[in-house]
């Protein structure tokens, strides 16, 4: 009965279509719910170092009560098994019966650096590859599964002048520090690349990058076209896995802080007289081409300083507010994840049959220390776990504290795996009590 409480949670999740087969329950969010740790000791310290190139000790596999995570975010369930980006340590481990392991090179001293990620924000796990978005570094990489070498796929390794990058060949261009990559499972070889602090939404196809959506170098807040819409600082993208010609896009408040010296970064305050958005945008894509047709806001409000055009960043649109999706708000959105398909769904799919489209997205608040749910059929969000406060604190997911969760990931039984970022540490979502802490 493992996860059958959670069930209920993710019970909307499922495709509009799968109602016809399985049965899904529907009851309050967080009932029966608890938070446990299964990852982490938590005794990583960053001070005003980086872990991967000065504490190479900061990595260590093993029973969970013992493990080391340095800063863990996206998360990805792949046949039963749970996977969990190490950014700090630069790859991706796994958890099999209670014991982490690195399914690709971690930074350990007695490695060559660069057989290591630098500062990772994303993964994707594939039947056959490893894709790991290498955001310090500005490159997109792939290794054959079981681990082989790290092969470029984009990114020159530079950043761009005012965040202002190209379209072209792939390995040619400079990609700014890219948080978010979304692989494509039609056999197209598709994949889309959020430039984070570029404000635009990317298209990796036969190895050219194509601009789908947003003006790269240019932040706002803006629907519609693909052409004219703008982004703040899109983060985590995600194909809906029951319908891959919809892209959901976690966009969160610009960042200004160091725009004046940050020669890679134009900032919003700059180009989009200080509007702030935080939420979730979804890209309608056309399937033949790959190219965006439409940009809509699905949930989260945008607010607008006071002083004009070049006025003040306007930081009123954050905030944790469960409702309506167009009432609710955000407090800085990272990751996000659908609930994989089921044994029922995949045949379908081989068989040809379309899904019709997943019916619940989860998405990580980080700054609001919360897991949060966007109901998509009701268009209503909820909070599944976290008090709001910080700390690992284990416990009912009404009363558990999270550190700044940057990313999430589910399994077919309703369990939620969560990258807690600044507690060093992975948590579990489920009907379950255990904990090693």
């Amino acid at each position: 009965m493992r996860g059958a409480v959670l069930m209920s949670v993710v019970a909307s999740v499922a495709a509009h279509g799968h109602r016809h087969g399985e049965a899904w329950a529907s009851t309050p969010t967080q009932a029966g719910l608890h938070v446990t740790t299964i990852g982490g000791s938590g005794e990583v310290s960053f001070s005003k170092t980086k872990p991967c190139r000065d504490h190479p000790s900061q990595h260590r596999d093993g029973p969970a009560a013992t493990s080391k995570f340095a800063a863990p975010t996206r998360a990805q369930v792949v046949d039963g098994v749970p996977h969990v980006l190490d950014p700090m340590n630069g790859c991706i481990r796994t958890y099999i019966e209670g014991i982490w392991s690195s399914a690709t090179p971690c930074c350990t001293s007695d490695i060559a650096v660069g057989t290591h990620g630098n500062g990772p924000q994303d993964m994707y796990i594939a039947d056959d590859y490893y894709y790991l978005l290498d955001s310090y570094n500005n490159q997109l990489k792939r290794s054959p599964r079981p681990f082989e070498e790290w092969t470029v796929l984009a990114g020159n390794g530079s950043r761009p002048f005012h965040g202002q990058s190209e379209d072209g060949d792939a390995l040619r261009q400079a990609l700014n520090n890219p948080h978010g990559l979304a692989v494509t499972t039609d056999g197209s070889g598709d994949i889309y690349i959020s430039e984070t602090f570029s404000s635009c939404i990317k298209l990796l196809r036969n190895g050219i990058l194509t601009t789908v959506a947003g003006r790269c170098g240019f932040g706002g807040y803006s629907d519609g076209n693909p052409a004219e819409a703008r982004f703040q600082h899109p983060h985590h993208v995600n194909l809906d896995p029951r319908n891959e010609s919809v892209l959901y896009v976690s966009d969160a408040e610009c960042w200004d802080d160091d725009a004046k010296d940050d020669m890679a970064y134009q900032s919003c305050k700059r180009t989009n007289g200080g509007v702030c958005f935080s939420g979730i945008r979804k890209i309608e894509l056309d399937p033949s081409t790959g190219l965006a047709v439409s940009v809509s806001t699905v949930a989260g409000k945008a607010t607008k300083g006071r002083h004009g055009k070049h006025g003040k960043q306007s930081h009123s649109c954050n905030g944790v507010v469960d409702g309506s999706t167009s009432d609710a708000m955000f407090n800085f959105i990272h990751g996000t994840a659908f609930a994989p398909l089921t044994p029922d769904e995949k045949m379908r799919v081989k068989a040809g049959d379309g899904l019709g489209g997943s019916d619940a997205i989860f998405v990580c608040d980080e700054d609001g220390n919360r897991i949060r749910k966007i109901d998509l059929r009701e268009n209503v969000v909820s909070t599944v776990a976290g008090s709001g406060k910080e700390g690992p604190r284990d416990g009912s997911s009404a009363k558990a504290r999270f550190t700044y969760p940057g990313g999430i990931g589910l399994d077919v039984d309703g369990n939620i795996y969560v990258g807690d970022y600044e507690s060093n540490r992975v948590r579990l979502i489920s009907a379950a009590t255990d904990s090693i802490v």
